[in-house]
């Protein structure tokens, strides 16, 4: 997954992500306010969410930051 380092020139660029790095951004964010127990469950559920759109050829959808 790509870190923007340079804010600054987060205006001046367009980020492409994939659904992939979207979910595993989206997670490690919300990982810092769960416990132990959730952290797995939310895990899990992204996980079949990601199988579910690999199996329906979505996974690498790229999407605009």
């Amino acid at each position: 997954m790509e870190t923007v380092k340079n804010h600054s020139n987060m205006n001046n660029q367009s980020l492409q992500y994939t659904a992939n790095d979207a979910l595993d951004y989206a997670l490690n964010l919300k990982n810092s306010t769960l416990s132990d127990t959730s952290k797995a469950d939310y895990k899990s559920k992204c996980n079949q969410f990601k199988k579910y759109l690999e199996e329906n050829h979505q996974l690498l959808l790229t999407f605009n930051k």
